[in-house]
């Protein structure tokens, strides 16, 4: 449930961040300060990273206590290995949501695609065991880079959590890139 949960919160938080402002009609308002169209970009997505940075750590205290308070053998370092990679997995998509929303203006789309494209990697990383051809592309998927290193018993495997990390910063950096260069009038 925890990187659905954290794939929810940083999907509408990225396909808010610049295409709800443009729905509700107060892009326009933002924008005619003296600020560059990269500056807003850029701190709608600092926005969403510390907006899944406190969920990160709410979850980490959750199951540090809730381990502390069964007896569970889990170090709190593989505790917050877990979280670090739920929360990475989440700004991956969050990161595409941003993507779509600030190249489109439209929040459903963002919304639509960002899950589509959870979904579809969640399921070629579940498939691929059972389906040859799924084989090649479960090392694209994030799902698989979120799993793989099995963080809550080994602790974070960090070439998998650069993975996302590196999905996530190419996303947003696109992002920007179309927002600075889209035509704001004809949408």
């Amino acid at each position: 449930m925890v990187p659905l949960l954290f794939a929810v919160a940083a999907i509408g938080s990225g396909a808010a961040a610049i295409a709800g402002e443009e729905e509700r009609g107060t892009l326009e308002l933002l924008l005619s300060q003296p600020v560059t169209r990269r500056r807003v970009a850029t701190e709608k997505l600092a926005a969403m990273v510390a907006e899944l940075g406190v969920l990160t750590v709410v979850l980490w205290l959750a199951l540090w206590a809730g381990v502390r308070l069964t007896g569970m053998g889990v170090s709190s370092w593989e505790v917050l290995s877990a979280s670090l990679t739920a929360g990475a997995l989440g700004l991956t998509f969050g990161a595409v949501a941003f993507l779509v929303g600030a190249a489109t203006g439209r929040k459903a789309l963002a919304v639509g695609l960002a899950a589509a494209a959870a979904v579809a990697s969640y399921l070629v990383n579940a498939l691929a065991a059972l389906v040859d051809e799924l084989e090649p592309l479960q090392k694209m998927s994030p799902f698989y880079h979120y799993a793989i290193g099995d963080p809550l018993r080994q602790g974070v495997a960090p070439t998998h959590l650069v993975f996302l990390i590196a999905v996530a910063a190419v996303a947003a950096a696109v992002g920007v890139v179309l927002f600075d260069r889209r035509d704001l009038h004809a949408a």
